[in-house]
């Protein structure tokens, strides 16, 4: 698989480098997302949405403190952006993969072992996203696949976590 710095170096070219640093808003071909402001006076882990170019998607999309927008993807037909899920202390992150195409917003499942450190690789339509596992010992590998909409850990389909 290639690295994020390999394949920047192939696609600069075409102006399309993917971002990989924590934003609070992300520019997709398709539009930019955000995260909704936190309400004064809503419940904690009370549903504030995504928003693309200011219009809510994906509703049962949830997180608790704050979203950090850490990378946006190219591929040929959709842009792949990484959301990190704030969590606090008890488990720092959590994340979701966003698949923004013009035809379709589609998003993962909540994925990850709280760890707020990842490393990314892709190739492809395919993203691997490598943290420590929950426990400290090894490395957790996800894998998802943009054009099947599918997400693995170690091999097996992941669910929603935590």
């Amino acid at each position: 698989m290639f690295s994020r710095f390999a394949i920047c170096g192939m696609i600069i070219v075409l102006g399309m480098c993917p971002t990989a640093w924590a934003y609070e808003s992300a520019g997709t071909r398709f539009g930019v997302m955000t995260a909704s402001e936190y309400e004064y006076g809503a419940l904690w882990g009370a549903k504030r949405p995504l928003l693309l170019d200011g219009e809510e998607i994906l509703p049962d999309v949830k997180w608790r403190d704050s979203l950090t927008f850490i990378a946006v993807i190219p591929t040929l037909s959709s842009d792949l952006v990484l959301i990190q899920d704030n969590n606090g202390s008890e488990c720092p992150a959590l994340y979701y993969i966003i698949n923004v195409s013009a035809s379709a917003i589609k998003a993962t499942p909540r994925f990850g072992s709280c760890s707020d450190e990842v490393v990314l690789h892709w190739t492809g339509m395919e993203v691997e996203i490598q943290m420590t596992s929950s426990g400290g010992m090894g490395k957790d590998a996800y894998i998802y696949n943009a054009e099947k909409h599918s997400l693995s850990l170690n091999g097996k389909p992941v669910t929603e976590s935590r």
